[in-house]
């Protein structure tokens, strides 16, 4: 229960925690390169009969 102790008797330390989280959560969703349409090759017809 030490985390709660600490929340409680600094709040102003766990805000700005949760605020650097956030941020750099965001910076990260937006450096982080999404490919939206991943690359797919078209079907082929092979015939390997012997």
């Amino acid at each position: 229960m030490k985390l709660v102790e600490i929340s409680i008797k600094k709040p102003v330390t766990v805000t700005v925690g949760a605020i650097l989280l956030i941020l750099f959560g965001f910076i990260s969703l937006f450096r982080i390169p999404i490919q939206l349409t991943p690359n797919v090759d078209l079907p082929e017809i092979s015939r390997n009969w012997k």
